[in-house]
């Protein structure tokens, strides 16, 4: 296949591209026509929670990526990063809001789910201690408030695409690459990362403002019983390419103290295999897959969310599977 200049690239045949990638009624998202679980983690996490509590609201995580290109990126590559004493640092000066990254900040405040910037971390992994991490969240408040800007996600997509080409125009690549398999690991990545993101939430409708937390859960899981449940369930599900994103809650289940893992597929195995390795797994006691509408099964329910467990759990809310009925 013949390569291209990046300014030349297709912008609505990639977002096609990415939008078919997209399984809406299973809620999955694909790469090399399989599940890929940290990209269906993106819709399927949303209004999860981060460690803090805040709720992670889908415009959050799309803002989290556009600050962490800012960081990654030089001044001369439309990012924050200039060398100072002892190393490289992301200064916040060098945030304008004539920059496009800047700018998909600004379009993305103005989101109905978006409040007031607020704890805005700005730290390059490898910042030196010359230059401490700040918030640039007030910086970040004023520039909007100086100019608000309305929500429009194409716009915002735009703004991406057209400062990667202001800056990367001359970088050769196929034309059918979609924007997250432009140069892994690279300026340009960092720079079309967000661009991808922005196409799956858009094709899942994450960026609507009615998506809720029932949206981000309906499609397709696998619900499995441990043996125990104080066995490490989540490198059961690495075990068999599933990612677990935590449990049932107890008001969902048949019997009180039944743990029932939630996950959903990865990549590796085929469906046949999986089913293979769970049915002779002697730390699996019962599974079945579901495919949940917004309003099925457990989702009418809408206070229902997945209960994630920390190390600090020791299981002792559940009992082991020998004690309980037959599930499912």
């Amino acid at each position: 296949m013949e390569a291209i200049h990046l300014r030349d690239y297709d912008f609505e045949a990639a977002r096609a591209r990415v939008h078919a990638r997209v399984d809406r009624a299973r809620g999955l998202v694909f790469e090399n026509g399989q599940p890929a679980g940290f990209l269906t983690g993106k819709i399927r996490e949303c209004y999860g929670r981060y460690m803090t509590g805040d709720l992670m609201v889908p415009i959050y995580r799309l803002q989290s990526e556009l600050v962490r290109a800012l960081e990654v990126l030089p001044v001369e590559m439309g990012g924050s990063v200039q060398a100072v004493p002892g190393g490289y640092a992301a200064l916040p000066s060098n945030l304008h809001p004539e920059l496009p990254l800047v700018r998909a900040l600004m379009i993305a405040r103005g989101h109905p789910t978006h409040g007031p910037f607020a704890d805005v971390r700005f730290l390059r992994a490898e910042q030196p201690d010359s230059v401490p991490g700040s918030d640039i969240a007030p910086l970040l408040e004023r520039m909007y408030t100086a100019a608000p800007v309305a929500w429009d996600e194409a716009a915002l997509q735009r703004t991406i695409i057209d400062g990667a080409k202001s800056v990367f125009g001359d970088l050769g690549i196929y034309p059918t690459s979609d924007p997250d398999d432009i140069w892994l690991g690279t300026f340009p990545h960092a720079h079309l990362y967000p661009l991808a993101t922005a196409f799956i939430l858009e094709a899942a409708g994450a960026l609507e403002p009615g998506f809720t937390r029932q949206d981000a859960l309906a499609g397709e899981w696998w619900l499995l019983q441990p043996t125990s449940p104080r066995i490490d369930f989540y490198a059961l599900a690495r075990r068999l390419d599933l990612f677990c994103m935590g449990v049932m809650p107890a008001a969902h289940v048949d019997v009180p103290g039944r743990m029932v893992m939630m996950c959903y597929a990865d990549q590796g195995m085929n469906e046949q295999r999986r089913i293979a390795e769970i049915e002779d797994s002697k730390w699996v006691m019962g599974w079945k897959k579901v495919i949940w509408g917004r309003r099925q099964g457990p989702l009418a329910d809408p206070t229902f969310d997945v209960i994630e467990l920390t190390a600090a759990d020791d299981g002792s809310a559940y009992r082991h599977s020998s004690e309980l009925p037959p599930w499912p």
